[in-house]
């Protein structure tokens, strides 16, 4: 097997969200099989899989998009390796697809992935705007910031500490990709569940206090 490749290099340009959605609707319910040379000489190639906007079900097990945080795919001579990585860091892999259908798969499920990401960076807006009032209450008062505020305010944001699962979720290539599709501010404002806009901010902030 060839080394995996990243999700932008399945899926460099993703499109416009709604080119996505109409990819997943197409393709929803449809099951996906290895081929022919994988169920031949894959010793574990009877397994399905199904991918529609809310859910990957692989035979019976049903694992809702939102779960899932990274896919991998590793071109082979006769067939694919599909790897997904789920919340709770285990990976499941999918072998025996023919190359075109696992790239066909990948950008299936990425495109799914990416819209669910979407979904739940619009929803997470609100609560970084808390937390960007949270932060400027603190930068209005009448008084030096010292490091010690600074990081204090850090560890009550809400992706804080680093293996929460909110940070998880930020971090994954699927979020990453879901921010392209928000505007400069909106990224800007979502750093603040971070609190890592605060890191850049509270240096400058300090240095105007001193010149009042």
């Amino acid at each position: 097997m060839s080394s995996p490749i990243h999700i932008d290099e399945i899926a460099p340009d993703l499109g416009p969200i709604g080119s996505m959605r109409a990819l997943v609707a197409k393709h929803s319910g449809y099951e996906w099989t290895p081929g022919d040379w994988g169920k031949r000489f894959v010793r574990k190639s009877k397994w399905s899989a199904i991918v529609d906007r809310a859910n990957l079900t692989l035979g019976s097990n049903s694992i809702p998009i939102h779960h899932l945080r990274n896919v991998r795919f590793a071109r082979g001579v006769l067939w694919a390796r599909v790897s997904i990585e789920l919340g709770d860091a285990t990976t499941t892999s999918l072998v025996g697809l023919t190359n075109r259908n696992g790239k066909a798969f990948v950008e299936l499920l990425t495109a799914s992935c990416v819209l669910s990401a979407v979904d739940r960076l619009k929803n997470l807006l609100t609560i970084a705007e808390r937390e960007r009032e949270r932060w400027n209450v603190l930068s209005r008062k009448r008084r030096w910031i010292a490091d010690s505020d600074v990081s204090r305010f850090m560890s009550r944001c809400p992706a804080n500490p680093r293996d929460s699962e909110l940070r998880l979720f930020l971090e994954s290539d699927f979020a990453k990709s879901g921010r392209r599709y928000f505007s400069r501010e909106q990224n800007e404002l979502l750093g603040y569940l971070m609190g890592e806009d605060v890191l850049f901010e509270f240096g400058p902030r300090n240095e105007r206090f001193l010149s009042d």
